[in-house]
């Protein structure tokens, strides 16, 4: 078994507290350009969204005191105007560092480290954080890194701009996911963990689960995680839920939410990674690793509507959950 600190020793994470060349930055800006992301990413959308309410705040409060003379006469107090624009683009230039030394130190422990790093403005992940948002296009934002070796796994952070036209799309989405390539397909099943709902049993996540297809798994489980599955695959998800698989999410992801759709199985946190923490690598690293191992074989795996097990594939009918954006 692999331990934590056999993980500290096998990996490198001082590329993530190295030095950042102006260089560097200017270059990953080009390359960002160049292949089409250079959508703003999070840290810097949240900077313009600060600056801007803070230039909502001050100007209409400075506009009063000019015009009625409060603070001095109207050119002295309007003079002071052009600091909220100077406040807006240090905020604006501050973050824009800050995310780019972040996603510059990233790729370099993803090459030191034989990981693959990822960036990108669209996505064609099949989870249901990925696929919310119905016929609108929002905006998206993908940093990530991913494995290239065994199993293949990635954790990151996704965030979507709000788009204004269904309920929960009026306002940023943030999300930290770890997303796992299984060797088979399997039905489509959501753990939703309890931890991070309201009240416990008002899901965060973007999706209705009809209550006929909560599915009740062995031992304490269920007071951790409500599991929603087709009701004819019941003993495919105790199948793929083994007692190893129920101890460590309960010890080390009881605030993930989880999701199989096809042969990909993901975790979700409702809010980002910071993934310029070495802990925090180290930690996804760990958990990542511990699940690929435990994860049973699902190759052979078919379903009594196939029955073919060269087919890799589950029965269209009652197989993959609707998705419900009004929530």
């Amino acid at each position: 078994m692999t331990t934590r600190e056999d993980l500290k020793t096998k990996y490198d994470f001082s590329p993530l507290q190295s030095k950042v060349s102006l260089r560097e930055m200017i270059s990953d800006a080009k390359d960002r350009i160049a292949n089409g992301s250079a959508f703003p990413s999070m840290s810097v959308v949240t900077g313009v969204k600060s600056a801007l309410a803070l230039c909502a705040v001050t100007f209409p409060v400075m506009f009063v005191m000019a015009t009625k003379g409060i603070g001095g006469n109207f050119s002295v107090t309007m003079l002071l105007l052009p600091s909220i624009f100077l406040m807006f683009a240090l905020s604006t230039t501050y973050h824009w560092i800050i995310d780019t030394r972040q996603r510059v130190r990233l790729n370099a422990f993803a090459i030191k480290n034989n990981f693959a790093y990822l960036g990108s403005t669209s996505t064609d992940y099949n989870g249901l954080i990925f696929q919310y948002g119905g016929a609108s296009t929002p905006k998206t934002m993908l940093t990530a890194i991913q494995s290239t070796s065994g199993m293949v796994y990635e954790f990151g952070n996704y965030y979507r701009a709000a788009t204004g036209i269904y309920t929960r799309s009026t306002r940023d989405h943030y999300y930290g996911f770890v997303r796992f390539k299984l060797p088979g397909r399997l039905p489509h099943m959501v753990l939703d963990a309890k931890a991070n709902n309201t009240f416990k049993y008002i899901s965060n996540l973007p999706g209705w689960f009809g209550g006929d297809q909560k599915l009740s798994l062995e031992g304490d489980f269920d007071k951790y995680f409500m599991l929603y599955a087709p009701a004819i695959y019941k003993t495919d998800a105790l199948a793929l839920f083994t007692p190893d698989i129920m101890r460590l999410l309960i010890s080390d992801a009881y605030t993930f939410d989880a999701e199989v759709v096809d042969d990909y199985l993901y975790l979700y946190t409702d809010d980002s990674f910071d993934l310029s923490k070495p802990e925090t690598l180290l930690s996804l690293i760990e958990l990542a690793d511990a699940l690929s191992k435990a994860l049973p074989p699902s190759e052979y795996y078919t379903d009594e509507p196939v029955s073919d097990r060269a087919a890799n594939t589950v029965a269209s009918a009652d197989s993959r959950y609707p998705r419900s954006f009004g929530k």
